[in-house]
């Protein structure tokens, strides 16, 4: 089954605009001129099957790369939660080691004054 539909039309503005897309993406990699160049020639040569994946490879490059910044953020903003939890936590064992200490003096004390 083919990718194509009866409308050479529809199937040559699909093809323009998948054309566009990936020149646009292609632009926007980090990576050297040689590489870009390369992508281009690759393109000249790929199937319609190869084009879409590489399509498909290059959104997902673009957006690992528009979103990096925001992972980044997002994962600074898990460890400073994550320490002020530590802090809470080794708080609070503090508090219920005091807590457990008072209460067995007194127990302590209790039981010294029913022996006497």
């Amino acid at each position: 089954m083919s990718n194509q539909t009866k409308n050479p039309v529809a199937d040559q503005a699909v093809s323009v605009q998948l054309g566009f897309e990936m020149g646009v993406l292609i632009s926007g990699l980090k990576v050297s001129d040689d590489v870009k160049e390369a992508l281009l020639i690759l393109l000249e040569q790929a199937t319609p099957k190869q084009l879409i994946e590489l399509h498909k490879a290059l959104q997902q490059a673009f957006l690992m790369e528009a979103t990096k910044e925001v992972d980044e953020q997002y994962e600074q903003k898990l460890r400073e939660l994550v320490k002020e939890f530590e802090q809470k936590k080794l708080q609070v064992e503090v508090e219920v080691e005091k807590e457990l200490s008072k209460i067995e003096s007194e127990v302590k004390a209790k039981d010294n004054k029913i022996l006497i």
